[in-house]
């Protein structure tokens, strides 16, 4: 099993500042619906799709004091050719960001505006439109703000193989439905901890991945590419020094992931990425490699993410390997994971803040509701001790327990195996 802290030291560090996450425009369900495509060149139609338009800005280096390329009217394929072909001169910034404002999905959603409405993907569509950092890293691709959006119909392509775009930053309250997600990448070239995986960032906005995303990995180091095992992440937020003040809800019902996180990340304490409000998680389908409760793995002492507020943990559905609470500088209000029917969980890791950071849950419980789950083990972290091997009988009827080996006793509609593990703790 693969640290998730490998997914959370990003190439970028942006500068601390407070960003309020509540959603701009307030839109009803809308009829509205724009194609879109890779190639298109019409209205948004669905005989004539829209495509990307065309680019004019100047390409400066991070500091803007060397321009390295200006492009007047220039076809998008053409600019991320270049960019692809000059990345590793230096950091690069388009001035005006109008890669950004020439891909397609940005187009259409500056187009549904405040209204919302559906976008449908005609083949496949890169997400590649961002500013280039030195040698082969990317920057993030920010949409714009909108009414409720909904993102359907062909393929999203995130590749690393020959393009690290990092993230999709999302603009307004957006749902993936009945679209393939296909994550490229390069395990030859993946030596770096923040080029594992793809994100995306709901922004502190409501993200939904509905039914019917189908999420695969293609690795591209040989000269066929094979099935890969690295997929995209969710956060809730986003990351590096950005504390937002929201309340995000991030529902998952189909799909495979690698990380589900109730927070955003950071690379330090000083670069904390915090969510002021509380922050919920409903899982009801899918494949989860992780569940995240603050943000962080329980396996690092760094502090990445807090919630100040409650963390809520509903899992209906889906098969999760691990849920882990709580961690790095954690969850200033209450941790409750429920788990229902027909919901499988492998491992549950609880890890005690006081060892690490100051925050701690006012309570935190885990509720078992009538059913069967399907949770295998339960391990706890507090001292880093071995827990001793123990069946738990199953009760009728529901009922709360605090994490505690004790307390597990009590968890009711439920078979537990509390494991013989060391947990990893890096002090």
């Amino acid at each position: 099993m693969r640290k998730i802290t490998k997914l959370l030291i990003p190439a970028i560090l942006v500068v601390a500042m407070i960003v309020s996450c509540s959603v701009m425009f307030a839109s009803a369900a809308s009829s509205k619906t724009i194609y879109i495509s890779a190639t298109g060149t019409g209205t948004g139609t669905q005989t004539d799709p829209m495509g990307p338009g065309t680019v004019t800005d100047t390409v400066k280096n991070g500091a803007g004091s060397e321009t390295f390329q200006t492009f007047t009217n220039a076809a998008y394929a053409d600019v991320i050719s270049w960019m692809k072909a000059n990345v590793a001169n230096g950091k690069m910034v388009f001035t005006n960001n109008a890669l950004a404002k020439a891909h397609p999905l940005y187009r259409a959603i500056e187009a549904l505006g405040a209204e919302g409405g559906t976008i449908v993907v005609v083949g496949d569509l890169a997400i590649d439109a961002a500013d280039a950092f030195e040698k082969s890293y990317a920057g993030d691709f920010k949409l714009p703000e909108s009414g409720d959006i909904t993102i359907t119909g062909g393929k999203l392509v995130l590749d690393h193989s020959t393009w690290n775009s990092t993230a999709l930053w999302f603009g307004g309250n957006t749902t993936l439905k009945d679209i393939a997600v296909e994550y490229r990448y390069n395990s030859t070239q993946m030596t770096q901890y923040y080029e594992q995986g793809f994100s995306f960032y709901a922004n502190g906005k409501n993200l939904t991945i509905d039914t019917g995303v189908t999420v695969t990995s293609k690795d591209y180091s040989g000269s066929t590419p094979v099935d890969g095992d690295v997929f995209p992440n969710l956060f809730t937020t986003t990351r590096n020094g950005i504390e937002q003040t929201c309340n995000p809800v991030l529902t998952v019902k189909s799909g495979t992931w690698h990380l589900v996180s109730a927070a955003g990340h950071s690379v330090s304490s000083a670069k904390n990425s915090s969510v002021v409000g509380n922050s919920t998680l409903n899982i009801a389908g899918g494949k989860i490699e992780f569940l995240n409760c603050a943000g962080v793995s329980p396996y690092s002492n760094r502090v990445y993410s807090e919630v100040r507020g409650d963390v809520a943990v509903n899992v209906t559905g889906g098969t999760i390997d691990t849920i882990s609470c709580v961690t790095g500088s954690g969850i200033t209000g209450k941790l409750t994971i429920s788990l229902d029917a027909p919901a499988k969980v492998d491992t549950i890791v609880y890890l005690d803040t006081t060892k690490h950071q100051p925050s701690e849950p006012t309570s935190k419980a885990i509720s078992y509701k009538a059913g069967t789950i399907d949770l295998a083990n339960i391990d706890e972290a507090f001292v880093a001790a071995e827990i001793t091997e123990k069946t738990v009988t199953p009760q009728t009827g529901s009922s709360i327990a605090i994490f505690s080996a004790a307390a597990v006793v009590a968890l009711a509609g439920a078979s537990v195996v509390i494991s013989k593990k060391r947990a990893r703790i890096e002090d």
